[in-house]
């Protein structure tokens, strides 16, 4: 019966403590105290710095780059993430350390498809740095080994821009001219174009033209080579060689020869002229009246010179009312070999645009009405 009575207690106790202590409590938990669950962008930075990159924010997907380069991966993402931040630096210019991640990536990733491309940047991280024969081998590796004839052409491009910048401007030519020729990459063609203008009118003098004209002979780059020493012809006044130049274009240049046909036309016009100033009025049309005024103008400053020194210049007056366009009105009067000035025109857009033209022949004009600031 003892017995009985003491196993009744303990059952009673255990049922109290089950009843007192089975239920769930309400308990106030600290925010510190319980995990939070971790972002995606935290746990893949990767992830977040292509994010970024392909927002256009380079910058802000650079740390994010270094920080899952920090992690040691391995595979396809740790190449994407060092050419990634390759181009970054060199986008913005920091070549020397885009160097530096183009080079971990062939090391690490020799076999990779985009060796090519990172070569290439590599090389033109080079060019920036004027480091030329790292530059040059460069290019030379991709230039063998690509498949890509627009990449190939773009390579040449970048190889005669070298030799320009060395100064080699018969090899630059040479490269510019090949490029010229070829017909799969229409953008890069252009772009030969426009550095063989920006080398002839800016980087060559007379003897170099001369020597190019015989190397080349024809065609592309002796086109631009004969008006720049038409130009430079004109400029001296040397109307002899002037016209000798223009009649060599129009020889090799039959169907492109419009332009100079008329200064042709202009110095068999004018061969007795020792001195021309044109003048760019309008003589029809609305501002006919005020045209008129200013020729009358001009013709009477020229009647107060000494009787000896108004014979020398000769007036060569064009219509600027007649709905020509400005800009050939002052090519035609700037192409004059004995032209010192021009007159006109009296539109101050006219003047912008002529200015343009005016500039590229090395030619002054004076507008007496327009009033545009900055002129």
């Amino acid at each position: 019966m003892k017995l009985l009575l003491i196993k009744f207690v303990l059952i009673s106790q255990l049922i109290f403590c089950v009843l007192a202590y089975g239920e769930p409590q309400d308990v106030v938990l600290e925010k510190s105290d319980i995990e939070q669950p971790k972002t995606e962008s935290s746990l893949d930075p990767f992830g977040q710095a292509e994010y970024l990159f392909h927002s256009g924010d380079l910058l802000a997907a650079k740390p994010l780059y270094h920080d899952y380069l920090n992690l040691k991966p391995l595979g396809k993402r740790r190449y994407l993430a060092l050419f990634r931040l390759g181009w970054i630096d060199q986008s913005s210019r920091s070549y020397s350390t885009a160097i530096r991640f183009y080079q971990i990536f062939l090391e690490q990733f020799s076999r990779s498809l985009q060796v090519n491309l990172v070569q290439f940047n590599m090389a033109i991280c080079y060019q920036e740095l004027k480091q030329y024969d790292q530059a040059q081998a460069l290019f030379n590796e991709v230039l063998k080994t690509t498949p890509d004839k627009k990449h190939k052409w773009e390579i040449m491009y970048r190889l005669a821009q070298i030799n320009a910048e060395q100064m080699n401007y018969e090899k630059a030519f040479t490269k510019l001219k090949k490029i010229h020729s070829q017909i799969e990459n229409e953008g890069i063609r252009k772009q030969a174009i426009e550095i063989a203008e920006n080398l002839i009118n800016h980087q060559l003098d007379g003897t170099q033209v001369s020597t190019l004209i015989q190397k080349f002979g024809s065609g592309f780059p002796v086109d631009l080579l004969l008006l720049k020493q038409i130009s430079l012809y004109r400029e001296a006044g040397d109307t002899a060689n002037y016209r000798a130049s223009i009649e060599k274009f129009i020889q090799i240049f039959p169907h492109n020869s419009r332009k100079v046909e008329g200064w042709l036309s202009q110095i068999k016009k004018g061969e007795e002229a020792k001195i021309i100033i044109g003048v760019v009025i309008p003589l029809t049309g609305k501002l006919a009246q005020t045209g008129q005024r200013v020729l009358q103008g001009i013709q009477l400053a020229v009647n107060q010179l000494p009787f000896k020194t108004r014979q020398k210049p000769v007036l060569v007056v064009r219509d600027s009312g007649n709905q020509q366009e400005i800009t050939g009105i002052i090519a035609e009067l700037a192409g004059l070999p004995n032209v010192v000035g021009i007159i006109g025109p009296l539109l101050s857009d006219e003047v912008t645009d002529a200015g343009k033209v005016a500039l590229e022949y090395k030619i002054p004009i004076f507008s007496p009405t327009a009033s545009t600031q900055g002129l």
